[in-house]
């Protein structure tokens, strides 16, 4: 679960450095390091992302795009309805950004997506490690370690940077410069599924010392 991490990390460090190449005027890198600080950022209207995904022709990284710069349910709920075999709207469906949800409806809908996941990227060991932190939170452990063992050698894949790349191209639509649509695609980068990795780290640790 640390590779999801770490290859997050590694994607930011190798875009930072190139906000700030060139000349860029100093007001623009005060407000790009303003951003990165985590202070306010500015996202694009509902408007300005509609008409991003519809010049993208409505492809499933364009809706998710404008779902992430926008925050916008509605791009994502269009993306489930529209490209369901997508394993990247399937991960976005699998792990919404907020607060999850626990009652059996949410439920059902979460391993509808996660087992999609699996099924469209069946050597992503990403899925089966939801996987497992979904069956852990239902109360079953011990499927949920049969799909950790499942996911042994798997390649981890959370697609951020190519959510990155087209977060960056929906800002560039709204008028941004490179260096600020850089640096936005960055800070709005949705992994809501870190905090599943993490949760399942904990259980697995706790499953281990309960024995």
């Amino acid at each position: 679960m640390k590779q999801i991490v770490s290859m997050t990390a590694a994607i930011v460090a190798l875009l930072v450095p190139t906000i700030t190449q060139g000349a860029t005027p100093s007001n623009t890198t005060n407000r790009i390091a303003t951003w990165l600080d985590g202070k306010s950022f500015p996202r694009l209207d509902a408007k300005q992302a509609e008409a991003f995904a519809e010049k993208q022709k409505r492809r499933p990284e364009a809706l998710l795009a404008a779902y992430q710069v926008a925050n916008e349910k509605a791009f994502l709920l269009e993306a489930m309805a529209k490209h369901p075999r997508d394993p990247r709207v399937a991960l976005a469906a699998a792990s919404p950004s907020g607060k999850p949800e626990n009652n059996p409806a949410a439920n059902a809908e979460r391993r509808k997506w996660i087992n999609a996941l699996k099924q469209l990227a069946p050597d992503n060991g990403l899925g089966y490690y939801l996987s497992a932190a979904d069956y852990f939170k239902t109360g079953k452990p011990e499927i949920a370690e049969r799909e950790v063992v499942a996911a042994n050698g798997k390649a981890m894949r959370d697609y951020a940077a190519d959510s990155i790349q087209n977060a960056e191209d929906a800002y560039r639509s709204g008028g941004y410069s490179l260096a600020e649509a850089k640096a936005l695609a960055i800070i709005t980068l949705l992994m809501p599924h870190l905090a599943q990795l993490r949760d399942l780290g904990a259980d697995l640790v706790s499953r281990a010392t309960g024995y």
